[in-house]
């Protein structure tokens, strides 16, 4: 009897485990000859979102990526804190109001990476295991 008990209580601790098993940390990049060297979470979300410009008097342009990608889904889910129904929503308010438009989707990881090193104005976010000197990390989400 307590051996079963033990099974099941290993068992259950190991489901605790496996979705943190496949959380990718993520890295919010910018191109390596901006003067920006960190951001905040608030700092990125406002960006995302079209709310903020600038940051330390640096212009910044926001990239995206496509959606169901899991960066994408990680990144809004932990900064942003939107499910995709409410970011096409809020997108939507914004848009019509004519008070922003969203991101420019660029693809996946590696074409946002390429698409901020080429682009002195950008900001994007990538798996951390992406990044090499072509980009400079400002922000990590674990």
């Amino acid at each position: 009897m307590i051996n079963s008990h033990l099974k099941l209580y290993s068992f259950g601790f190991l489901m605790l485990l496996i979705p943190q098993l496949g959380l990718a940390e993520l890295a919010v990049i910018v191109n390596p000859s901006s003067d920006i060297s960190s951001i905040t979470a608030k700092e990125a979300k406002r960006i995302f979102l079209g709310k903020m410009k600038t940051v330390k008097g640096e212009r910044l342009i926001a990239v995206d990526q496509n959606e169901n990608l899991e960066s994408r889904k990680t990144f809004y889910k932990s900064i942003i804190k939107k499910t995709e129904s409410q970011l096409k929503s809020y997108w939507s308010t914004r848009i019509f109001s004519g008070k922003g438009v969203p991101p420019a989707t660029v693809g996946n990881d590696d074409d946002v990476k390429v698409w901020v090193s080429v682009n002195k104005d950008a900001i994007g976010y990538v798996d951390s295991s992406k990044v090499d000197d072509s980009v400079f990390t400002v922000y990590t989400i674990k």
